[in-house]
């Protein structure tokens, strides 16, 4: 009797098992969000210049970055990226970014500005861009170029100070 028992409490969860592999679907189910015509791009708001000082770097106030939301036509997690393009070279300022604004530390941003080729010590116009993309498998979308005014003061690094 114990055998009996043994073998159909095994031929069950052998069947169990097999009904649930029978109900996995290798087909997963993309929901398309509609005409990517229809898709409407963030637009970057503010700032309209950037003035860091030494003092501003070494306080580490904040320079906030706002844009308008993306729309995909449908509600989904949009993930943000602003871009600075300064003589031709374009580089990533900040990514990964969730909601419509940013609150940029001065010292991370200055690095990030000097890295990107902005010169010191005299005032150039920058154009700022923003990106939103919902994933790999759908179009990013960019705002159109922002031209925004930049002064950095020169502030010596730490080795050429010593």
């Amino acid at each position: 009797m114990n055998i009996l028992m043994k073998l159909i409490k095994e031929s069950l969860a052998v069947l169990g098992a097999l009904c649930l592999l029978a109900g996995c679907s290798t087909n997963l189910d993309i929901k398309k969000l509609g005409d990517p015509s229809s898709y409407k791009a963030p637009a970057a708001l503010s700032p309209s210049s950037i003035h860091l000082t030494a003092a501003d770097v070494s306080e580490d106030k904040l320079v906030p970055f706002t844009w308008s939301a993306s729309d995909y036509g449908q509600p989904t997690e949009v993930v943000y990226s602003i871009f600075v393009t300064c003589g031709g070279k374009t580089a990533s300022l900040f990514t990964n970014l969730r909601g419509t604004s940013y609150d940029a530390k001065s010292s991370e941003l200055y690095q990030k500005l000097t890295g990107a080729g902005v010169p010191h010590g005299k005032e150039v116009s920058v154009d700022i861009v923003i990106s939103s993309t919902i994933g790999s498998d759908f179009p990013s979308l960019e705002s159109p170029a922002k031209t925004i005014s930049i002064f950095t003061e020169d502030i010596p690094t730490r080795q050429e100070r010593d």
